[in-house]
């Protein structure tokens, strides 16, 4: 009778600890799940802001010209412009820009696109705004040489004249002049929506075409490898005042955009966001760790006996230490790594769905991803949180008397 007493007790003491254990190792994996989960919610909505900003370099700097004190407006010559990338080591690429967005008409064999704009263009546009052709060719030197009547449509404008028909080598009417088709932008080869709508003419074409003589509003310039942005700008302004007299420091004289300068506080703030986030999981993490703290502890307390055996046999400190320490380990690393799992399980799943909802990426949220050195670091987080919380059970452990623990029921 006795024995089978001893086996009822043995046994639902062990169900107990094997309950206790799976509902320790469901909450560290749980916070596992959901810090993966975040940190893959945040790389999508990163990829995706900067999705936006993928039709234009990093280290590009618009300019746009405004007007003096007096009131005479700010404008660009050709000479002045090729000056300026002579002049300035870090300017990489220059290119002048202007545009026609009103009363402009694009036709073609009898379809009209309302809606749209013309725009003279140099031949480094391209570099510097990084557009993606989906067919055709950009424009190039030649092309603004020899002043060739061609131009590079969007692909709204595509779509709305064209149709299924391949438009490279067509020529369509803009307000009456004739243009010959030699490239087509990918739908997401810009920032914003102005170029899906454009046909993008050569300078030296738009401004014979329209006459507009050979000056220019605005102008864009891409930075050499290593140049620093604001200091670029900076000379840039310096420069222009010096030769067009105004006063640099005039705000409405030249305006400025600086990609690099907004693309830094968009990373500062995504780091930020990061940041924020795993403090969160490190939150998820300290409360499992004290679940699995409190766990060992009892364990600790059944084993009472054992562990004062184990002393009386010969078992030292660092023995019974490493024993409890490599249990709440383990403990808290398979429930880490199988919360790492089901989260990059899940991240997949919602890659497919936003695969399925957004085929054409137009959100401002791209592919999730769970990145290595993040699985490393969480992985490493796990076998600390584990030891921290084993210390103080290990510890109670360490300092039971052989005597007194053979002496407990």
């Amino acid at each position: 009778m006795f024995v089978f007493d001893y086996l009822e007790e043995t046994c639902q003491n062990l169900l107990q600890h094997k309950l206790r254990s799976a509902l320790t190792s469901f909450g560290v994996a749980w916070g596992i799940f959901i810090l993966v989960i975040l940190l893959g919610v945040g790389e999508g909505f990163y990829h995706g802001v900067f999705r936006k900003f993928a039709g234009y370099a990093k280290n590009s700097v618009w300019f746009w010209g405004g007007q003096r004190t007096a009131g005479d407006p700010v404008i660009f010559s050709l000479p002045l412009l090729y000056n300026i990338q002579r002049s300035i080591e870090g300017v990489q690429y220059i290119t002048p820009v202007d545009q026609r967005y009103q009363s402009v008409l694009l036709r073609y064999m009898g379809e009209d696109y309302h809606q749209a704009s013309v725009q003279g263009i140099g031949a480094s546009y391209a570099q510097i705004s990084q557009l993606v052709l989906k067919e055709g060719r950009f424009l190039n030197h030649r092309d603004e040489a020899a002043v060739r009547p061609v131009c590079i449509i969007g692909h709204d404008v595509q779509k709305i004249l064209f149709k299924r028909e391949d438009p490279i080598g067509k020529f369509i009417s803009v307000n009456g002049h004739y243009f010959q088709v030699v490239g087509t932008l990918d739908k997401d080869a810009a920032i914003n929506r102005r170029e899906q709508k454009s046909a993008l003419v050569p300078f030296q074409t738009f401004c014979k075409t329209f006459n507009r003589g050979s000056e220019c509003h605005e102008f864009r310039i891409s930075l050499q490898p290593g140049a620093i942005a604001q200091a670029v700008e900076q000379e840039v302004r310096t420069y222009l005042a010096e030769q067009l007299c105004f006063d640099k420091s005039d705000a409405k004289a030249l305006y400025a955009f600086n990609f690099g300068k907004e693309t830094q506080k968009f990373n500062d703030l995504f780091g930020g966001i990061r940041t924020f986030l795993w403090a969160i999981g490190v939150c998820l993490l300290l409360s499992g760790m004290i679940g699995v703290s409190n766990m060992v502890l009892v364990s600790v307390k059944e084993r009472t006996q054992e562990i004062g055996i184990r002393k009386v046999l010969g078992a030292n400190y660092k023995e019974i230490l490493a024993m409890v320490l490599s249990e709440s380990i383990f403990i808290s690393l398979t429930a880490g790594i199988m919360g790492m799992t089901a989260g990059m399980g899940a991240i997949y799943l919602l890659n497919r769905v936003l695969d399925y909802i957004d085929p054409t990426q137009s959100l401002l949220i791209a592919r999730l991803a769970f990145k290595l050195p993040e699985a490393l670091v969480a992985l490493l987080l796990l076998v600390i949180a584990g030891a921290v919380a084993g210390i103080i059970p290990a510890k109670r452990a360490t300092n039971i008397l052989p005597v007194k623990a053979l002496n407990t029921e």
